[in-house]
């Protein structure tokens, strides 16, 4: 990819994140009891390749039993950007 096309999907990405954010606080997220679980998923839509951004958008979507199934299924990209989330 070049440098323009990744800067391109970074920007639509960031867009994407603040439009996602805007209807989470409209509708409040369902399975966000943890506030570590909005930091992660944030590490997920920003750091993430477009299957990871696309989980994301699923767990913040997911009521409580769905993420619980979502950090389950997926336990090891979520270890992933858990700890890249604690490092920020």
């Amino acid at each position: 990819m070049t440098p323009q096309g990744a800067r391109m999907v970074a920007e639509r990405r960031t867009r994407e994140h603040r439009a996602g954010q805007g209807r989470a606080q409209a509708k409040g997220e369902q399975g966000m009891s943890d506030p570590q679980d909005h930091e992660v998923i944030h590490a997920m839509r920003v750091f993430g390749g477009g299957f990871v951004h696309a989980l994301a958008e699923a767990a913040a979507r997911a009521d409580e039993r769905n993420l619980a199934l979502i950090k389950a299924t997926f336990s090891a990209i979520w270890a992933k950007y858990t700890e890249i989330a604690a490092s920020r």
